[in-house]
């Protein structure tokens, strides 16, 4: 007999088949329920996929809490949700930008790191695609 795979368990597969990605770390965050998880790591990739972008804008204004946050955020969201390879990439730019918070730092010293990030969201983001607007 031929078994036939939902949307839901396709996409989890797919993200089980990603380097750096936790299904089981993940669905913890919302036990028992892989629909509601998937749908909010869709809106987490919608919610900020543009946060390098961001983030290089508030490095042109100065404003280095803004570009550390966004960060800091996708370190701790990322992890929450089973992205390790997300979240270590934003760890690093994390702490790229804490350490030099004091000589000040540009976009251009944190590319490497912001491009490591956008990768691992485009990453994300294909495993996901069945599900974003869901």
């Amino acid at each position: 007999m031929v078994q036939v795979q939902t949307t839901t368990e396709a996409t989890l597969a797919r993200l089980a088949g990603l380097a750096g990605f936790d299904v089981t770390r993940g669905l913890g965050v919302l036990p028992n329920n892989a629909e509601k998880y998937l749908n909010l790591l869709s809106r987490f990739v919608e919610a900020h996929a543009n946060d390098m972008v961001l983030l290089e804008s508030s490095l042109i204004d100065g404003d280095y809490v803004a570009a550390q946050r966004f960060a800091h955020t996708l370190k701790g969201t990322g992890a929450m949700l089973g992205a390790n390879h997300l979240s270590e990439m934003a760890e690093l730019l994390d702490n790229r930008l804490r350490m030099s918070k004091v000589n000040g730092i540009n976009a251009e010293d944190v590319s490497p790191e912001m491009n490591d990030v956008n990768l691992a969201f485009v990453a994300l983001a294909a495993a996901l695609s069945e599900n974003i607007g869901n």
